[in-house]
């Protein structure tokens, strides 16, 4: 299950249809519901699998994810609720936050409060495991985001602090690297 996960996130990454993937992850999931009851992991899984539909619903010419960012909040919930410690539902909620916020942004809402839950879910996750590189640069994205839709100095400097605390624990980390440079892009007057 956990291979065909990272198949699809691979292949939403790719702008492929990650669909065969996911639908024998869930299958998978589904399986372990019946046998063990709902766990957290399965509810963890599954809002992994809406985060890898939504991103390539968000690529897909004429894609919708409303239904995957559906099936993500409800998954987070429950993930959440079982075990509210777990760093990785907090990290997976705020990347379900940039997709939300995504979509919000290309139907003309605004994303701000959506970007603003997106950066507290990374706050919790850096808070619980402050040692987990990806949720550190997850907190830069959306810093990036938050920045590029409101600019702001603060924010920006925010966003650079976690690229560095993400660098400081793993030094060739190439998409801190990259985040870096957009951030003080956006820094410069």
């Amino acid at each position: 299950m956990r291979a065909q996960l990272a198949i699809a996130d691979y292949l939403s990454a790719a702008a492929r249809d990650p669909a065969a993937a996911l639908t024998s992850a869930r299958g998978y999931l589904d399986r372990a519901d019946e046998l063990f009851g709902t766990t957290f992991e399965s509810w963890y899984y599954r809002l992994c699998a809406a985060n890898a539909q939504g991103r390539f619903e968000l690529q897909r010419s004429g894609g919708d994810p409303t239904a995957a960012i559906a099936a993500g909040h409800a998954a987070q919930a429950e993930a959440i609720r079982l075990l509210p410690s777990a760093d990785l539902a907090h990290l997976e909620a705020a990347r379900l936050g940039l997709i939300e916020s995504e979509w919000a942004a290309r139907k003309g809402r605004d994303a701000a409060e959506l970007l603003a839950r997106a950066r507290a879910d990374t706050d919790r996750a850096i808070a619980i495991n402050s040692k987990r590189v990806d949720s550190h640069v997850m907190a830069a994205q959306v810093c990036l985001r938050i920045a590029m839709t409101r600019p702001s100095r603060s924010i920006v400097k925010a966003g650079i602090a976690y690229v560095d605390a993400a660098l400081a624990l793993n030094p060739g980390h190439s998409g801190a690297q990259e985040l870096r440079t957009k951030l003080r892009a956006l820094d410069s007057p």
